[in-house]
């Protein structure tokens, strides 16, 4: 495959509350000045956008995406082992934002939504690829990818934006393809992220003597009400746990700005420093945020991402 360049544009097929694709090149920066080329990890890797992005660049040899909520790890599974059968799936979906009319209107949108959120809540699914393919629709369908959100343009879908206005069809299969072109580089796995942490220290996952691990837990304030899968405060602790006791690993961590976070983070442990980055979902405007980092790793300020030392 034609190496990429390295953006930070979306290549993910997935969007999703709080992703970081936005910092790629930062990522990327991050990886030359410390002579990283082999694995980059992320335990928590929702849409996966760094991980893409670095991919497709070929600034790293492989990808290694986890993830405990099972609709995410489904999706990702069926675009690395099922991709001609999810690309089926996708262009027999009866909808298109390029699409001005079809035989669906306002009641038939709404319709499919229903009976695809019916479906993903009951959970009755006979293999994984439905489910993640069902993960994947909620996604584009609801305000801003969050699979606990309503619809786009809410239940009348009569408003300028619905469920059709985040489905590109064409767009969407040309990514599921690039990145499944690539699947023998990605490794996709479903952990709890202690267990994940406990995994990557025994060398079950990867070597991480070449490898940068780029941890983006769930929001801890807001986790709750954006994700199926939140991260309780004991899930916080034994994140901090994990990443203070290994002196091997090089890492890279981003929370919401919280007292509670930082102060699993002794100064003398880490480097912390905090940025801006703006959101779309649930709070929408520039904030900041922690961006710690494992003691022996550099870092600094590059393109979007300014980083003040806390």
């Amino acid at each position: 495959m034609k190496k990429g360049k390295l953006t930070n544009g979306a290549n993910s097929p997935l969007r999703y509350p709080g992703g970081k694709g936005k910092i790629t090149t930062f990522v990327g920066n991050v990886l030359e000045a410390n002579g990283i080329t082999g694995t980059y990890v992320e335990p928590f890797a929702g849409g996966a956008g760094i991980a893409v992005n670095l991919l497709l660049a070929e600034k790293v040899e492989s990808i290694v995406i986890n993830d405990l909520d099972d609709g995410v790890a489904s999706f990702w599974r069926a675009v690395i082992e099922d991709t001609e059968w999810l690309i089926d799936q996708i262009e027999h979906v009866p909808f298109d934002y390029n699409q001005v009319e079809n035989n669906l209107g306002p009641e038939g949108y709404i319709e499919y939504w229903r009976d695809t959120k019916l479906r993903y809540e009951s959970n009755g699914y006979k293999s994984y690829k439905y489910k993640g393919f069902d993960f994947f629709m909620l996604n584009r369908m609801n305000v801003s990818g969050i699979i606990k959100g309503g619809p786009i343009g809410g239940t009348s879908q009569q408003n300028t934006y619905n469920i059709t206005s985040r489905f590109n069809r064409k767009t969407l299969c040309e990514r599921i393809s690039r990145i499944a072109a690539l699947k023998d580089r990605i490794t996709v796995t479903s952990f709890e992220a202690s267990d994940f942490c406990k995994r990557l220290t025994a060398g079950d996952i990867c070597e991480t003597n070449d490898c940068l691990v780029f941890v983006d837990p769930p929001y801890f304030v807001q986790g709750k009400n954006l994700y199926n899968s939140y991260a309780t405060d004991e899930v916080h602790r034994c994140i901090a746990e994990s990443l203070l006791s290994q002196n091997k690993w090089k890492w890279v961590l981003t929370y919401d700005e919280a007292p509670e976070i930082n102060e699993l983070y002794p100064e003398d442990s880490v480097n912390k420093y905090e940025y801006a980055i703006t959101y779309s979902a649930n709070k929408r405007g520039r904030y900041n945020e922690y961006l710690f980092s494992s003691p022996g790793l550099y870092v600094a300020s590059f393109d979007r991402v300014h980083l003040q030392r806390l």
